[in-house]
């Protein structure tokens, strides 16, 4: 079963490859070539298509091009990589392409907080754009072998989806000795983060901000606003979740493998055409609930507000 499972993944990169390179504009065919490694087999062509990826970002002015690449790159001595600097240059009031740089050795976190909160304007991963183009290449809605290989592989990209590493902009924001101006920008770039993407950077925007803003602040009320709709959005999206999950495994467990594969198909391309955020922020609006009741019950359940540090 794992054999057969195996060559279906393998079929449907194809078949996504085909149609992307058909397409023939820079993102499709950098992402033809980013999704060779999603079913994680060991492929021959691998090494040759993360070379085609570099070549394709070191001559394009595509962000999403660039985080393409970086997210794919040659071994050692293989190729040449582009260099996470590049997306700062081509998009530098992008939080996320300053965020990338913390990667890089010789980078200072103080430095790239002053460019977040001096010429940032907006934060974007790319990966909900490219989500979406894969969804634009699905050819299997009925249920079937193609459609969970299709599944499981969007469920792939996900998981492989390189996270930003936000330490050394937490760490920098907490120090006890931090001046004004060091609280300032990082306020800004809490709201950055704030203002677009996944719960994961709107939890970093609480953390840092209760950092940085004292309860004595005007801005402050703005910010337990913020927290009092986090926490609500999480403990009903929770709820959610587990939902879903039991209709799946009832499913299973009835003996309909096949019955289970439309709610999968369901919730992974929910997951993908609406950030998560976006998607649990909507499903709470439509059921009505009360945020401050909801936000209470997470506080209960965690000991804590979401501008709090989490406890260890």
């Amino acid at each position: 079963g794992e054999q057969v499972m195996a060559l279906a993944r393998q079929r449907v990169l194809q078949r996504w490859a085909e149609a992307l390179r058909r397409r023939g504009d820079p993102r499709s065919l950098a992402l033809a070539e980013w999704i060779v490694a999603l079913d994680g087999e060991p492929r021959a062509d691998l090494a040759r298509s993360a070379m085609r990826l570099q070549a394709l970002a070191s001559s394009s002015t595509d962000p999403m091009v660039t985080v393409l690449a970086l997210g794919r790159p040659c071994e050692p001595g293989v190729c040449r990589n582009v260099e996470p600097s590049q997306w700062s240059r081509l998009e530098p009031e992008n939080v996320q392409a300053w965020l990338a740089l913390t990667r890089m050795p010789g980078q200072t976190p103080d430095y790239l907080l002053e460019r977040m909160a001096t010429v940032g304007r907006y934060s974007r991963s790319y990966q909900q754009e490219v989500g979406e183009l894969l969804l634009s290449v699905l050819q299997f809605e009925t249920p079937g072998l193609e459609n969970q290989a299709e599944s499981e592989l969007l469920l792939s990209m996900s998981a492989s989806w390189s996270l930003p590493t936000f330490a050394p902009l937490t760490a920098t924001c907490r120090r006890p000795e931090a001046d004004a101006l060091t609280r300032s920008r990082c306020e800004a770039a809490a709201a950055l983060l704030w203002s677009q993407g996944h719960t994961l950077e709107r939890a970093i925007a609480l953390t840092v901000a209760g950092s940085v803003v004292p309860k004595s602040a005007g801005q402050r009320r703005l910010w337990e606003s913020r927290a009092t709709e986090y926490e609500a959005v999480r403990f009903h999206s929770e709820g959610g979740r587990i939902r879903l999950l039991d209709g799946v495994v009832d499913k299973l467990a009835a003996g309909q493998p096949c019955d289970a594969l439309p709610l999968t198909r369901q919730w992974v391309r929910a997951s993908i055409e609406r950030s998560d955020w976006d998607r649990a922020r909507a499903e709470l609006q439509a059921s009505g609930a009360d945020l401050a009741e909801l936000s209470r019950q997470w506080r209960s359940k965690e000991g804590r507000s979401a501008l709090e540090r989490p406890r260890r």
